[in-house]
């Protein structure tokens, strides 16, 4: 069996270090070493990590041998630097205002953008910086950015007669060969001073005449509501993508709020709509895994975070009247936790999770991506953990279940830097 081809191959690593005063680092990581040659191979790689890991508990080896087992990763010798030009005061907004999201369904492109709104896409096939038009407000610490490729209409502008000279291709559309449309959105749910009319907007492309452009959207309605808290500061809101469909329909972005309600918005119609009162179970985003027809994501319980899950959100929603909840199914762990608790003086200090990201990769194959600091001990570099999962359904009983296959594991010392991946 010939091994499934990743839609995406490379994962964007941003890091910035405590004392480079907002300078970022970004280098790409070949995410097909995650991944067996098949699934198969996977099952029996995992088995036998399962034997080797009862084990170590039964030996009282510290989490530091799974991370020896796993090897570290090697990423590509390519690296390029990004500063914003506006960082922290006068802003009032510490990096996490600082909006990345990859640009297009390629996965070469990311879009960069400093606490100002001041923006730019970086292109990593030719190494170059592309600058755009600046939001039309800055973004708090709770904000989301991600793109939706959808089937492209034919603009006005795009005529032989429409005065644009013979030839012209815009660097960042070109790539699209004319059959697909990219646009990045940017949702703040912070509130406060960010609730404005521009807390929603997307980058989209107008044609050769207008070129890319920021437009505000239609705010979500929860931030027009007294009651709206916002989400924890610093925190990212628990969020899901469906993709536009053949018909023509428009991509549903489904956000849920701290107040335990989720809303979606119509990318076609320009429209919010409430959901239902329910959250989705995921931290931070999950993934639509369109060969499976559901959300992939990871467990928002901060007690046992390393599950994954999935729900229908798309059919559940739409065949529910009521507004109940969709079903949220759990299909495995991605990794095996970490000691639950630190012993001072035996052995090695726990390791606490600091942060989390899943990364589709197409083909029903997803990267986790989890970010580890020491408890006790302050010189212990930190630790970036990506696993390569696969998620597959699970050909049992008639519920439609899916199961998940842990492939590989790689590490990175963050040497206390903060990563972000995309």
């Amino acid at each position: 069996m010939a091994p499934r081809k990743l839609g995406i191959r490379y994962l964007h690593l941003l890091s910035q270090g405590y004392f480079e005063h907002g300078l970022y680092s970004l280098r790409r990581m070949d995410a097909s070493a995650l991944f067996y040659p098949s699934t198969s191979k996977a099952k029996a790689a995992a088995a036998a990590a399962t034997t080797a890991a009862a084990g170590r508990k039964r030996e009282g080896e510290p989490f530091d041998f799974a991370l020896a087992a796993m090897g570290p990763a090697r990423l590509l010798k390519q690296v390029i630097h990004y500063r914003p030009l506006a960082a922290g005061w006068p802003y009032r907004c510490g990096p996490s205002s600082e909006v990345f999201a990859r640009f297009g369904c390629g996965g070469g492109k990311v879009l960069c953008a400093d606490a100002a709104g001041l923006a730019a896409v970086y292109d990593a096939e030719e190494q170059s910086f592309v600058p755009i038009p600046a939001m039309n407000s800055l973004k708090g610490t709770g904000h989301v950015a991600f793109s939706v490729s959808a089937p492209r209409a034919a603009a006005a502008g795009d005529t032989p007669s429409s005065g644009i000279r013979s030839g012209y291709a815009d660097v960042l559309s070109a790539g699209s060969n004319g059959k697909r449309a990219d646009t990045v959105y940017v949702l703040d749910t912070s509130g406060g001073e960010f609730r404005n009319a521009s807390c929603f907007e997307e980058l989209a492309y107008g044609g050769p005449r207008e070129g890319w452009r920021w437009r505000p959207l239609p705010p979500p309605p929860f931030l027009q509501q007294d009651t709206y808290y916002g989400v924890a500061r610093a925190a990212t809101p628990a969020y899901a993508v469906i993709p536009a469909t053949a018909d023509g329909g428009g991509a549903r972005v489904y956000v849920s709020t701290a107040t335990a309600a989720t809303y979606a918005f119509d990318t076609a119609a320009r429209e919010w709509s409430k959901a239902g009162d329910w959250a989705l179970p995921f931290a931070g985003r999950a993934e639509h895994v369109p060969e499976l027809g559901v959300c992939v994501g990871l467990s928002s319980d901060i007690d046992n975070p390393y599950g994954i899950w999935t729900v229908d959100l798309a059919g559940a929603v739409a065949a529910a009247g009521d507004g109940a909840p969709p079903a949220a199914r759990h299909v495995g762990l991605d990794l095996d936790p970490p000691p639950p608790e630190p012993v001072p003086g035996e052995g090695d200090p726990e390791w606490l999770l600091e942060d989390q990201a899943l990364v589709s990769l197409g083909s029903g194959r997803l990267c986790v991506a989890r970010f580890f600091n020491h408890y006790y001990d302050r010189y212990t570099p930190a630790l970036a953990v990506f696993t390569g999962v696969e998620v597959v359904p699970s050909g049992g009983g008639s519920d439609g279940g899916f199961s998940l296959i842990r492939h590989k594991s790689q590490y990175i010392s963050s040497d206390g830097a903060t990563m972000r991946v995309l």
